[in-house]
């Protein structure tokens, strides 16, 4: 059973409670309700969803005509050095559970929540993600978190609306990106200053690979 967070008393957490289990219940029904109407064709996608899924085939087409290879997956699950734990990290607004744990994707997508609705997840909760997403000891892929993450559960009440590939630019704010560091692969929450990451914002290292833009549910942070 999740606590309430600091100042939040047991009624408010219910409210929250009550109106995600309410948002999840609309968005479902919304969907079911398009599929009975156009055959089982699931709901169309927006115009940025379809403008980021543009932009990334043509950067992958122009890839693949220099001869570049896709990159392949890689479970993320690089833990934090001693060089970049960033001190009292305990102070810090960000989220962090992946000191001793392989679950930066997992981490990245919770700092992606706290930052466009401002609920912020426990590790416990960052734990459950990981586990629902496949529980790999070596890190888990980035699609694979979002995955379970967009379906939600008693573990993770916080579904995800829509999640889509987008170009891996570190200088757009607001993506979980996967990357290469020298000490192992890596996920963060890109930021108009650096990089989200092990606690706090840090300067860009490493190579971007791939880039994943989120959408929240409108009603997750609704508690009137």
């Amino acid at each position: 059973m999740r606590k309430p967070k600091a100042g939040q008393t047991k009624a408010q957490l219910q409210a929250e409670r009550t109106n995600i289990a309410h948002a999840r219940h609309v968005e479902a029904e919304k969907r079911a309700q398009y599929k009975r109407t156009h055959h089982g064709h699931a709901p169309p996608l927006s115009k940025k969803q379809m403008s980021a899924i543009l932009k990334a085939g043509r950067v992958a087409a122009e890839a693949r005509r220099k001869g570049k290879k896709p990159v392949k997956p890689k479970p993320r699950a690089a833990l934090a050095s001693p060089d970049f734990l960033p001190a009292q990290r305990g102070m810090m607004p960000w989220l962090t559970c992946n000191s001793l744990y392989p679950v930066c994707a997992p981490v990245a997508v919770a700092n992606h929540l706290l930052a466009v609705t401002g609920i912020r997840v426990s590790d416990h909760d960052i734990l459950m993600l990981h586990r629902l997403a496949g529980n790999g000891e070596s890190g888990m892929l980035i699609e694979d978190v979002l995955q379970a993450a967009s379906e939600g559960g008693t573990c993770w009440p916080w579904p995800l609306k829509a999640f889509w590939r987008a170009e891996p630019d570190p200088g757009v704010p607001g993506l979980v990106i996967g990357m290469s560091l020298p000490h192992g692969e890596h996920a963060v929450l890109s930021h108009p200053d650096g990089m989200v990451s092990w606690g706090s914002v840090m300067p860009w290292e490493g190579e971007s690979q791939e880039a994943w833009a989120l959408e929240w549910e409108d009603l997750l942070w609704a508690t009137g």
